[in-house]
């Protein structure tokens, strides 16, 4: 594939140098959550920045793993994602596989911890359920069991446009002193 910035890289072989923090932000900028089966355009740029505000905001965690909240989506980027019943089917094994291996180049890259902190993959699912409640029809019933005991976070207050979305993760990258 060939990325935002120029860089070919293969995603099935990826390598340190080839992860780009700018073409990370904009591909995830320009990705809508739920394969776009939303009420409006709401990135999955948007949505890492709200996991990174929410472990941040628990006031524990340490710089890394705000860092690692921010970027948990980043394989996105270069493997796109697969709807939670399609990536969670047996079938569906080299695709994770495949995941885990980019999901490997990127947190060395970014010297970020290899293993998904819990805190992070709360905040994941306190976001996920609340874009379903807001950008999507499911009805509550539809909900799996292991989201009955998750407090979701409070609405988006917007959606942003992917360029405005781009510019904010970048932001909280530097802000919290990621390097590219």
């Amino acid at each position: 594939m060939v990325t935002y910035t120029g860089r070919v890289v293969d995603p099935c072989n990826l390598q340190i140098e080839d992860v780009d923090i700018n073409d990370i932000a904009h591909s995830l900028s320009m990705q809508c959550r739920f394969a776009g089966h939303t009420r409006e355009f709401y990135s999955v740029a948007q949505h890492s920045i709200r996991v990174c505000e929410a472990v941040e905001g628990a006031g524990f965690a340490s710089a890394d793993v705000i860092l690692q909240a921010l970027l948990h989506d980043a394989t996105e980027a270069y493997v796109q994602d697969i709807i939670r019943p399609i990536k969670y089917d047996t079938k569906m094994k080299g695709y994770r596989i495949l995941e885990e291996r980019v999901w490997t180049v990127v947190a060395q890259h970014f010297n970020i911890p290899l293993i998904v902190f819990p805190i992070v993959d709360r905040a994941d699912k306190r976001a996920l359920k609340a874009e379903l409640l807001q950008f999507t029809k499911i009805p509550h019933a539809r909900y799996h069991e292991w989201m009955d005991d998750i407090e979701e976070l409070a609405p988006a207050t917007y959606c942003m446009a992917p360029d405005e979305a781009e510019q904010a993760f970048l932001a909280e990258f530097h802000r919290l002193g990621g390097r590219a």
